[in-house]
């Protein structure tokens, strides 16, 4: 591999045999961190030949091993074009002997910095918003379910999107007929009649107590659900410290949209200081925007909001003064609402390989680009040129 700029760039293929083989077959890639804009492949003499599996890749952060591993995830996806020398206007192939024994094989590489050096683009993550449920909120707080609505509408886009894991399982109706509910159960189940001790019963008496807070309880809650109506099939996580900024949307917002895990936010309305203030809700974002590598650029924020859920709902987000992702809240609050905390829950690791894994299984099997010359069919284009 070689990185170059603008240039033309020469090789000799071939070894004039028509008996077809790979032994001829070339390898070229290109790498470049600020970004590659074009490749433009020709072939001056010959119509017997074909470019293989094409793949590229863009990293937010590159390191040099994540460049051949972007390079490596998308072969065979994108470019199969073969040349029957008809005069094909991208690839220009003519027939200028019938036998080459040489062939001069010439790839021109036109890389352009599609951002600033050191830069990163933004990055989108995002969960197809129609498959989440929509179960409808009544209220917040104690006798209400807006976190249990919405960890409902959340299991049911685990069961969609991995259904082969979770459609024989209960994740999405726990000891009852329908999601709603469910939701019903997960919020203010007693314990009692083969329900689960629902998250807001957690905060009263036995024997839902213990109460270990807000944050605690919703993890809990999220456990004990998993592990009786979906065992062993999911593993549930939380980032509860939510005044660290940028970090919050860079190490596990993010991360956990991207790797399609259904995620929970508490929101509470901002007082003047942007500090949460009592006022709590929670949402759950499927899709987020934002640049890695700028903590001060804009941030967009889709997510469902369990009061509307059949709605999806857009923002600009931003870090305020007291270390809060923050944004305007049109729905609920109708003033700026700050991120306290985060939940997300995925399948386990050994039911279906994360994303990285699949990146890792797929390289080594498809990344290579080949030029191939198809000498064997090289000679069913020409009589087909010829009888035509």
């Amino acid at each position: 591999m070689r990185p170059v700029s603008s240039a033309n760039c020469p090789f000799i293929l071939g070894d004039g045999s028509a008996a077809g083989g790979t032994a001829e077959d070339r390898f070229f890639g290109a790498i470049n961190a600020g970004g590659i804009q074009s490749f433009q492949i020709s072939m001056g003499n010959s119509t017997d030949w074909e470019v293989d599996h094409l793949q590229f890749g863009l990293a937010a952060v590159p390191e040099p091993s994540t460049w051949l591993l972007a390079m490596a995830g998308v072969i065979g996806m994108c470019l199969r074009r073969k040349l029957r020398g008809h005069g094909v206007p991208m690839l220009i192939a003519k027939l200028q002997t019938s036998h080459i024994s040489v062939v001069s094989f010439c790839v021109l590489v036109t890389m352009l910095a599609l951002t600033p050096a050191g830069m990163a683009a933004p990055v989108t993550y995002s969960n197809p918003a129609d498959l989440y449920g929509t179960v409808v909120n009544t209220s917040c707080g104690i006798g209400g379910i807006c976190a249990a609505a919405e960890a409902i509408n959340s299991f049911i886009f685990l069961n969609n999107f991995y259904s082969g894991i979770y459609n024989s399982t209960g994740i999405t109706v726990g000891n009852h007929a329908t999601p709603a509910q469910a939701a019903v159960e997960f919020g203010v189940g007693t314990g009692a009649g083969g329900d689960i001790c629902g998250y807001y019963s957690r905060f009263g008496a036995a024997p839902c107590a213990p109460n270990n807070g807000v944050n605690q309880n919703y993890v809990d809650t999220k456990s004990t659900w998993v592990n009786k109506y979906a065992p062993n099939t999911t593993t549930v996580s939380q980032q509860t410290n939510g005044n660290q900024g940028f970090n919050l949307l860079t190490m596990f917002i993010g991360p956990e949209l991207q790797a399609h895990e259904d995620v929970e936010l508490f929101i509470y309305q901002a007082d003047a200081n942007g500090n949460p203030t009592t006022s709590g809700h929670v949402i759950a974002p499927t899709s987020i925007t934002y640049d890695p590598t700028n903590p001060n650029g804009a941030i967009s924020l889709t997510y469902q909001d369990p009061n509307f859920p059949t709605n999806s709902y857009t923002a600009t987000a931003s870090v305020n003064g007291a270390g809060y992702l923050s944004f305007f809240d049109a729905p609920t609050f109708g003033a700026n609402a700050v991120v306290t905390a985060a939940f997300a829950e995925s399948p386990l690791a050994a039911l279906i390989p994360e994303p990285g894994t699949w990146t890792l299984i797929m390289a080594p099997m498809t990344g290579l680009l080949i030029v191939r010359r198809r000498k064997s069919r090289a000679l069913l284009y020409r009589s087909t040129a010829i009888t035509s």
